[in-house]
């Protein structure tokens, strides 16, 4: 058929729409069919559950309908199912975790002729003891399964019971040695595990068994080290403990750990490896708590050693002093390709700038200010640039798209989200890319976009290395809430969008190990403290997963913070990430220029933070068209206190 008139041809380009609508439609009855399916089968009526499973053989989810089932009744009298349902797709998130529990069930039956026919690889200490002693029991692999059994033993944690069988035969081969014992002593004794490093001791040498008390000592109170008999320097392995607690005590009590130092330099013989691991440290301690004898420290750290938190901390202290002379000298030992970043190239250019080069520091920082990063936008703001973009719409190979989007895996993914089952749709979804090559990652990336799984679209791209897309990349999600909540609390929309950016990626139900809740990353006491003072209804963490609630609470509190806080929005979003007490401690009464002040930050994470804040907010700015010109503000503020200090 031609598609030669108007009409014809408006009729083609509706087709998908009308197929995509009609699929659609199917699959909301099919997801109702689903959810009436998981609560036949929850309340135990298996004939109804049966009929509905049947209706949903092309639904993307049947597969985890079978799974629950087969969850709920693991046993013998299923095995055959259970088998077809693991070989038919090992690898998907729901199979991987029937098949760990059902290796757990064999095991505890002690089926080792089952277990070692069913068994596939497995974290499971329990599955991999009793998978090994069931080949040892076959007389296979002896040496190679012994080997094993020394990576399972050699952790700092005490292993299952059901792993004691295979380590007594283990120990009897003659596996364990005093050396192998005390590599687990260490590990244990480092991790905080002291009842287990005191159980290693009986496994060391004779003459080596007050090592272990040793480490108990120096985990429970490192700062015992400093008693002039703690070490009695009879064994060479006693300046580990001492390279140990020197690298703890350092940070809370760096005079104390410097003056144990220069004593225990002369007593024991620490390794060149060991004083190069202390050098480091001691000039991170001391870097970060601006000590007096920082510069001695962080200019003896070894090129072997000299990392980007040492060069931090080599910027922060020089920069803060004001020795412009020092930082030039320090950046002269860069490597080449390190010297040529954009981060370095700004403080270069900030060194002339000192010294009055005004037009060389121009041509300097005209060579970085295309660049979309912090250090980019402080050099165009500085010679009169606006921010540049560099958008570029990602092209999309449209048939490789329409290829992923049919695979099993992105179809459960979708289907998952539509049902706001987001953990399990994150599962497939990395199962999914898990080995695709950069135009497949870019390309799903593209489709979780179009489904507006934001937080997808943004962490696919970036492990495609596509920096660029940035309608993908900052997408201006919730738009109308962050706007509306902004304006009312008359704070700029583009700082309150680039902090959720920062702080989930637009992560509706994401939970931070901090306990930080939804999109902007609110802590439940927060939480609790700001609805009392804002007289709001506020029951449960569970409302901070809601994207407005949890907007409506971000940006009252960034508005708050800025009050509190001179109207400065990088010492409110330093508190909106480390807290106000500490962001009042980091001030200080002598002012010192922003750009100078955000590299003192002594939190890594902090520093970061404020860094791809600011960035994003000027790039959120101009995708919606403001009037904001924050690096210009940076560029000419000075942060301090402007009250005279208090008497002690």
């Amino acid at each position: 058929m031609s598609l030669s008139t108007p009409k014809l041809r408006a009729m083609a380009l509706s087709l998908p729409l009308l197929l995509a609508a009609t699929a659609c439609h199917a699959n909301d009855e099919a997801r109702e069919t689903f959810l009436k399916a998981e609560q036949a089968l929850a309340r135990n009526e298996l004939v109804e559950f049966s009929r509905l499973e049947r209706s949903l053989d092309d639904y993307p989810l049947q597969p985890y309908l079978r799974a629950d089932y087969l969850l709920k009744n693991l046993g013998y009298e299923h095995e055959g199912e259970i088998a077809d349902f693991i070989d038919a797709d090992y690898d998907a998130p729901r199979t991987r975790y029937v098949n760990h529990r059902w290796l757990r069930y064999l095991a505890r039956k002690g089926d080792q002729e089952r277990l070692t026919r069913y068994y596939r690889a497995s974290k499971d200490a329990t599955v991999e003891c009793n998978y090994l002693l069931a080949r040892l029991a076959q007389g296979i692999d002896r040496d190679q399964i012994f080997t094993r059994t020394t990576d399972l033993w050699k952790v700092g944690k005490s292993q299952p019971k059901a792993c004691d069988p295979l380590f007594k035969l283990w120990r009897e081969a003659g596996y364990l040695t005093s050396d192998i014992a005390y590599e687990r002593l260490v590990i244990a004794a480092s991790r905080g595990q002291v009842s287990l490093a005191n159980y290693l001791r009986r496994y060391l040498e004779a003459d080596q068994q007050y090592l272990a008390n040793l480490w108990a000592r120096a985990r429970r109170s490192p700062s015992r080290i400093h008693q002039a008999n703690f070490f009695p320097g009879k064994n060479p392995r006693e300046a580990d403990i001492a390279a140990y607690a020197l690298q703890r005590i350092i940070w809370g009590t760096p005079d104390r750990a410097l003056a144990t130092w220069d004593r225990l330099d002369r007593k024991l013989a620490f390794s060149d490896a060991q004083r190069a691991d202390i050098t480091r440290t001691f000039a991170l301690a001391l870097g970060s708590d601006h000590h007096p004898q920082s510069r001695q420290w962080l200019d003896a750290v070894p090129p072997s050693h000299e990392d980007s938190l040492v060069w931090q901390w080599r910027l922060a202290y020089a920069g803060k002093a004001q020795d412009w002379e020092l930082l030039d000298n320090w950046l002269a030992r860069l490597e080449p390709d390190e010297a040529q970043k954009p981060k370095w190239v700004y403080w270069r250019a900030r060194i002339l700038m000192a010294r009055g080069q005004q037009d060389p520091a121009e041509q300097l920082l005209q060579t970085i200010a295309h660049e979309r990063d912090y250090y980019g936008y402080l050099a165009a703001a500085i010679i009169g640039q606006p921010p540049n973009l560099g958008h570029r719409p990602l092209q999309i190979d449209q048939q490789l798209a329409e290829e992923i989007a049919l695979l099993p895996a992105a179809q459960r993914s979708f289907e998952l989200l539509q049902l706001e089952r987001l953990r399990d749709a994150r599962r497939e979804w990395l199962f999914l890319t898990r080995d695709f090559d950069t135009p497949r990652l870019e390309a799903a990336a593209h489709l979780a976009f179009k489904w507006g799984w934001h937080e997808q679209a943004i962490f696919t791209l970036a492990r495609a290395k596509n920096w660029d897309d940035l309608d993908m990349r900052f997408p201006l999600a919730h738009k109308e809430d962050f706007i509306a909540r902004a304006t009312a609390q008359k704070i700029e929309p583009s700082w309150a969008i680039a902090v959720a950016r920062q702080e989930s990626a637009f992560t509706r139900d994401a939970i931070s190990p901090a306990g930080a809740y939804g999109l902007m990353q609110i802590m439940p006491g927060t939480a609790k403290t700001h609805a009392r003072q804002y007289k709001l209804k506020y029951r449960s963490r569970s409302q901070l997963l809601n994207p407005d609630f949890n907007i409506r609470f971000g940006v009252q509190y960034l508005d708050q913070l800025q009050k509190q806080l001179g109207n400065n929005p990088i010492l409110a979003s330093a508190a909106y990430n480390a807290g106000k007490h500490r962001v009042d401690r980091w001030i200080d009464h002598e002012p010192i220029a922003a750009d100078i002040w955000i590299e003192n930050i002594p939190f890594h994470e902090t520093r970061r933070y404020i860094k791809n804040v600011m960035t994003y907010r000027a790039i959120y700015n101009q995708l919606l068209k403001g009037q904001d010109d924050i690096f210009g503000r940076i560029n000419e503020m000075q942060i301090g206190r402007t009250e005279p200090a208090k008497s002690p």
